[in-house]
């Protein structure tokens, strides 16, 4: 699972790898989605510093690949990074 901003894969801030840690427990997709095969493990975790990415509107793409080797989205979404926000 990879995570991109703006189609440029990213590396996690923590990690220092390009894919994202995937199975952390998921009881609300087991809930929701109680035939999907990985439900109990499905959440991932990615740490991204936003402070390497400009102060505007991005677009974050998770990109997931099979036991087979096929790539594909897992989904997009489309978020703001405002770095000068004071936190308190």
């Amino acid at each position: 699972m990879r995570i991109l901003i703006d189609g440029v894969p990213q590396i996690d801030a923590v990690r220092g790898v390009d894919y994202a840690d995937y199975g952390y427990a998921s009881p609300d997709v087991a809930a929701a989605y109680p035939f999907y095969p990985q439900k109990n493990n499905a959440r991932f975790r990615f740490y991204l510093d936003t402070t390497l990415i400009s102060n505007s509107e991005h677009d974050l793409l998770v990109e997931v690949t099979d036991t087979l080797g096929h790539v594909r989205s897992a989904g997009t979404r489309r978020f703001i990074v405002d770095n000068n926000t004071l936190v308190r």
